[in-house]
Parts: C-alpha cells; sequence; structure tokens
C-alpha cells in the first residue's frame, strides 16, 4: 500500500538526521493504525544479535496531529499533509527533521542495531501490514575537543 519509488535520502549532524525522499501510497489506509517497533542489538562483526526490544503503539493516528514529540518536525515536513484516513498520493518528504538528541543518554554506541518498523491497519481482523521499514546502524559517540 506504501512504496517508495526511490530511496530516501538523509544527512546528518549533533544528533539531528534530516530526510529527503517520497513515497507514494497506493490506496486508502483506513483507521485504527498502529506501529509495531522491533529494536535487535549485535556486535559490531554482526556475528551475535539479540533481541532488545519491541515496542507496539497503538491509535497512531492521534500521533499525526501531535506538535511537541520528536517525531512531530518530521511529520510537518511532509507534503501533501498526511492525516487519517490516508488517502492515495505522491507525498514529499524535504528536509525532514528528527533529533534524536534525547537517546545520547542511552547505551548505544559499542553496537550495531537493526531496526523494523511495521504499520499496521486494524480495521480489520486480522490486522493488514501496510508498510515494512528496516534499519541498521552503528553508533560512534563522537566526543567535542
Amino acid at each position: 500500500m506504501i512504496k517508495f519509488t526511490v530511496p530516501a535520502n538523509f544527512s546528518s549532524s549533533n544528533n539531528v538526521v534530516h530526510f529527503y525522499g517520497n513515497f507514494s501510497v497506493l490506496q486508502q489506509i483506513r483507521p485504527p493504525l498502529e506501529i509495531t517497533l522491533i529494536a535487535y542489538r549485535c556486535t559490531l562483526d554482526l556475528q551475535n544479535c539479540q533481541r532488545y526490544n519491541a515496542l507496539q503503539v497503538p491509535k497512531i493516528c492521534s500521533f499525526l496531529s501531535d506538535t511537541n514529540s520528536f517525531w512531530s518536525p518530521f511529520v510537518r515536513s511532509i507534503h501533501p499533509t498526511v492525516k487519517c484516513p490516508i488517502q492515495p498520493a505522491t507525498y514529499v518528504f524535504k528536509d525532514a527533521e528528527l533529533d534524536l538528541s534525547f537517546f545520547t543518554s542511552f547505551p548505544l554506541d559499542g553496537y550495531t542495531w537493526q531496526v523494523t518498523m511495521k504499520l499496521y491497519s486494524t480495521a480489520s481482523t486480522p490486522k493488514k501490514e501496510v508498510f515494512c521499514f528496516a534499519a541498521q546502524a552503528t553508533l560512534k559517540r563522537v566526543r567535542s575537543p
């Protein structure tokens, strides 16, 4: 239901990641929507991975209009505006910002992290997966002189 026709690009500096790209919604996505995130912590050589944490976030539509969360600048940068039900269109995000400073207090460095995010429509039974995103990152703490 959601398709990235070209890979998204990103740049990062000072714990802020800027994304650029677009995605197409091929048919209407009906609420309620939920996101499942699963994180795996792996050794740097990827020889050993263990499930680190899983999070299920229901009622995603209420988060799309939130103005005070770390994802708000990212969501506001998407045009046309994303709201539920999500309508078929090509959505563009340019300089979409995620400030990840909050996570600097967690012991994330020294590992490679693999994260899977799935978006589901729970409007019918069984729930329907409408999008899946997987990412891998190795984080290094850089200390200022």
